[in-house]
């Protein structure tokens, strides 16, 4: 599912329906595009003179759905996938079937398995045929398969032009003079968004379990947004955490051998290679900030942490925050911290205001709300949390 901005819902009717009527010349079936019938409608806020947040407007969305833009079969031969073969570490691999692995080919050259030869190529396709799997590059397709080949190759790419187009109809027109973004600063503006709004993953967006806009296109918005009001200006922390996800990357993702990364872990590694990121993995680029604090969070959960003080005793602690998480919710955006006391001992503390900073080690009061357990790792909730100064002796 794709989320159309109204303005643009035109614009791509036309787009499929030209793409459309190629794939009539081509001989393949055309795309199937399914338009909702009644748009969703987002309230943009911003802050009115007296600093208060108010609706100062509206965007209409709809949702549109590609359901045959898969796998591509023709007289046996099933395309399940295609590896665009970059200039930097590895290969963008995108599968046409769901859950299937294709992780043998993060690392492979630009080579076809019909011809035997390794040469500068764009694109290789991925062609499943009695139960073996081939690298095949476009030029070879016709010797490889037979006469449906330009069929197959043409489905393919038509699958692949429809999807560009409804990913680039999900911005606003005008706002993108180009197609790519510096890295850092790209994640600096994601992890702002984050800390602001909350985040919203595109899975989210497209399956229908939130509302609202990706915090992938949020950030590409935000970073040319000239008007004051609906600027979202990132702090010192924000370029910290994208510094510590793209070290986390380059350091600990890219020195795991190929085999043992995941693909999505593979595809971070290859986007992150140059230092720039395209529009079109926008999406994947600015998910590493959640994966990162997973990961964080993760790390401290595997020391040995224990209960700590009694549930309704009010106490001062010395901790730090290993890692935060926010979400938005009905009543706003919500924070989760993650904090350790440097015993190992896990705390939890819930919140609807960005207050501390990762990384830092803060000295608080708050009240033990609760033990719980997560993953088999015992952690201390805590509640009411303030800012500890001792009183001066008299």
């Amino acid at each position: 599912m794709y989320r159309i901005p109204s303005c643009n819902i035109d614009t791509l009717k036309e787009k499929i329906e030209k793409l459309n009527r190629k794939a009539v010349r081509l001989n393949v079936a055309p795309i199937t595009m399914i338009v909702t019938e009644d748009p969703e409608r987002e309230a943009i806020t911003g802050e009115n003179v007296f600093g208060e947040r108010v609706i100062v407007g509206y965007r209409t969305y709809y949702l549109v759905d590609l359901p045959d833009a898969t796998a591509v079969s023709l007289s046996g031969y099933t395309l399940i996938g295609i590896i665009d073969h970059t200039a930097g570490e590895g290969n963008i691999i995108t599968s046409l079937i769901d859950g299937i692995d294709l992780s043998e080919y993060r690392e492979s050259d630009a080579l076809c398995q019909h011809c035997n030869m390794v040469r500068r190529r764009n694109q290789t396709y991925i062609v499943f045929f009695d139960n073996v799997r081939s690298q095949v590059g476009s030029s070879c397709l016709q010797d490889f398969i037979g006469n449906d080949a330009a069929q197959l190759a043409a489905r393919a790419q038509i699958i692949r032009e429809v999807r560009f187009a409804c990913a680039d109809s999900e911005f606003d027109p005008g706002i993108h003079s180009h197609v790519s973004e510096n890295l850092e600063e790209y994640l600096t503006m994601v992890a702002a968004c984050i800390r602001e709004l909350g985040w919203i993953s595109r899975g989210d967006i497209h399956e229908g379990r939130v509302q609202g806009q990706a915090t992938a296109d949020t950030a590409l918005e935000k970073l040319s947004e000239k008007n004051p009001k609906y600027q979202v200006i990132p702090i010192a922390q924000d370029s910290e955490v994208a510094r510590a996800t793209i070290t986390w990357i380059t350091d600990v993702l890219a020195a795991k051998d190929a085999e043992k990364r995941s693909d999505y872990e593979h595809n971070l590694v290859v986007i992150s290679t140059d230092g720039v990121v395209s529009h079109k993995h926008i999406g994947i680029a600015a998910s590493a900030i959640i994966a990162h604090k997973r990961y964080m969070a993760d790390q401290v959960k595997r020391e040995a942490s224990n209960f700590v003080g009694t549930i309704g005793e009010r106490n001062v602690f010395t901790l730090t925050v290993v890692t935060s998480f926010s979400w938005e919710s009905d009543y706003g955006v919500c924070f989760r911290y993650i904090m350790n006391d440097g015993n190992g001992n896990v705390f939890t503390w819930k919140t609807g205001n960005y207050s501390y900073e990762d990384g830092k080690t803060y000295t608080v009061k708050a009240t033990i709300k609760d033990h719980t357990e997560y993953h088999g790792v015992k952690q201390t909730e805590i509640t009411r949390l303030m800012a500890f100064t001792p009183k001066a002796k008299k």
